[in-house]
């Protein structure tokens, strides 16, 4: 099973990543390329107050082929640009991906084109994350209202919204967190 391969603690992980104890942890698992939405997380992070984007460490975790490379390049130049260098980290590609969702507080899914499943969508919730995705595929059909939120990937001030109602409401983020991996089994 997925949690069998949380060989770290949570802490042991956070640490690693630098992630303040007042921080909440947001993690992206997926490959670097255009239609994953890396680019649409990071205009809404842009949007996001200054004392919401500040609780924040946001970690993207794929690999970038050579064919997606520049792809990455305006990513890192948008996350300059933006002054997000405090609060985004680019961690390449890792085989320790339930270890990361398992010290994550939010998972986040932005696919702006439709994924039949998702894989990581109910691999995040079992590991339990509460859980932003895309509200188009797969993933409109795991979550349902209560075990995560949807939003359309190409409005990032959907994403914006989510991200700040989670980071200013810690019953919320833990009540969908604790509600997802009963979601997640039926899957």
């Amino acid at each position: 099973s997925l949690r069998n391969r949380v060989l770290r603690s949570r802490q042991a992980v956070r640490s690693e990543l630098d992630v303040r104890d007042d921080q909440i942890l947001v993690v992206m698992v997926g490959n670097i390329r255009a239609w994953k939405g890396q680019r649409e997380v990071i205009a809404a992070l842009r949007l996001l107050p200054e004392r919401v984007r500040n609780r924040l460490r946001v970690c993207f975790a794929g690999a970038t082929a050579h064919s997606d490379a520049e792809y990455e390049n305006e990513l890192r130049a948008e996350v300059t640009r933006g002054d997000l260098e405090q609060c985004v980290s680019f961690l390449g590609s890792r085989t320790d991906v339930p270890e990361l969702l398992g010290a994550a507080d939010i998972a986040v899914h932005a696919s702006i084109s439709p994924e039949p499943f998702g894989l990581v969508v109910p691999e995040a919730m079992g590991l339990g994350c509460a859980v932003i995705a895309a509200s188009a595929g797969g993933p409109a059909e795991v979550i349902v209202p209560g075990t995560g939120m949807l939003c359309d990937p190409t409005r990032p001030e959907e994403y914006a919204r989510a991200l700040e109602q989670l980071v200013q409401d810690d019953s919320l983020r833990k009540e969908l967190a604790a509600a997802a991996p009963a979601r997640a089994a039926q899957f």
